[in-house]
């Protein structure tokens, strides 16, 4: 039988991953869910047969090294709803076939809104490290996070505080991530909450800039994320990470801070295999800039011309830049715009937008491109 699960992860992207759970014990208001274009199924926790039947896979067909790590998360966009993996009734037994059927050195990763981090919880962890736990912690302010998190517990609240120095003292990995909501909490509150992490030994933070769709509700994390200023938080954060060089910080989701950038194997390729007059560079928004520049620094690229624009996240909206939530018809909107008859070759993101069977979130497929387009294309390469 193909369930829900067993489906997302046919269909979905290769990674070494096998989400457990699509239950979740709390509310966040800032929950990708509710912001899709697509119907998210949100289909309970994975059966231990339906478990046993993703470890064969993930072991035959994911892992590449032993050094390798697998999520219990859903780490990439799903039509199935993320969950909280330590909720899941079986996880003595899941932790407990992953090290029997794996390589050791295999680290288990798990996101969490640390709330279900009580002791046994922690104690069960510790006999299965190596273990990376991921805190989704938006304030060290306990009217923030209950308002943020969408709960009235005061004891979860105290339970996901209390889990970081419980972790470390278990020898297990901690880092954090942080949906930055400034103009919610304040900066004042948002500098305390990188204190407090820091103070507790992380020293890898993540900030994830909120991000909203056209399907948003109009609630008040829609209000609050619209309103953002971008550059005023980006630069708060990298005054901090001055502040404390020991640690790492990475912030997710805006223009200024954006990690990727044309690569050399596509420019290779481009030089090996085609002999082309006028090539169309179509780039998510987020990666536009640096991949313009690096057109225009790179003299490898044997072309007539280069013409570079950006792909808008139209099905998406909002404030949606990156190349993940393409669709292809983002990109045939795109094409049609942007392509003419001088055209000779189009060079289009990197294939992070398409599961392993060619298909986008909407599942179109890239197949639809060659029926459509009579101009030669390539995916670039990561």
């Amino acid at each position: 039988m193909v369930t829900p699960f067993i489906l997302s992860k046919l269909t979905g992207h290769r990674d070494s991953g096998i989400p457990i759970s699509a239950v979740c014990n709390t509310s966040c208001f800032f929950c990708s869910n509710k912001q899709n274009p697509f119907h998210t199924e949100r289909p309970g926790f994975l059966s231990l047969e339906e478990f046993y039947r993703e470890l064969y896979f993930v072991k035959n067909s994911c892992l590449k090294t032993e050094s390798a790590s697998l999520s219990l998360s859903n780490m990439f966009p799903s039509t199935v709803s993320e969950g909280e993996a330590l909720l899941h009734p079986e996880l003595a037994t899941i932790l407990r076939e992953i090290r029997r059927c794996l390589p050791s050195q295999i680290r288990i990763a798990i996101t969490t809104n640390g709330s279900p981090l009580t002791d046994d919880i922690i104690t069960l962890l510790a006999r299965y490290t190596p273990i990376d736990v991921s805190i989704s912690i938006p304030s060290f302010t306990e009217k923030h996070w209950l308002r943020i998190l969408g709960t009235t517990s005061s004891g979860l609240f105290k339970t996901a505080i209390e889990s970081f120095d419980k972790l470390n003292s278990a020898g297990i990995s901690v880092d954090t991530s942080t949906v930055a909501l400034p103009n919610l909490v304040g900066y004042e509150d948002l500098a305390n909450t990188i204190e407090q992490i820091i103070a507790r030994q992380v020293n890898r933070l993540v900030f994830w800039y909120p991000g909203y769709t056209k399907y948003s509700p109009d609630s008040e994390f829609f209000r609050y994320a619209s309103t953002l200023d971008h550059r005023e938080l980006h630069s708060f954060l990298t005054k901090k990470a001055e502040e404390h060089p020991e640690c790492q910080f990475r912030e997710i989701g805006t223009l200024e801070t954006t990690r990727y950038s044309l690569s050399e194997a596509t420019i290779q390729e481009l030089s090996d295999s085609y002999w082309v007059g006028n090539v169309l560079w179509l780039t998510s928004r987020a990666a536009f800039q640096m991949i313009k520049d690096k057109i225009e620094s790179t003299v490898s690229i044997q072309a007539a011309s280069n013409t570079v624009h950006f792909i808008d996240n139209a099905t998406y909206g909002g404030n949606i830049i990156c190349a993940g939530l393409l669709t292809i018809e983002d990109i045939l909107i795109a094409i049609k715009k942007y392509a003419t008859s001088e055209t000779d070759l189009i060079v289009l993101p990197p294939p992070l937008f398409l599961n392993s069977l060619g298909e986008d979130l909407m599942g179109d497929s890239i197949s639809r491109l060659d029926r459509e387009v009579d101009i030669p294309y390539i995916l670039s390469k990561l």
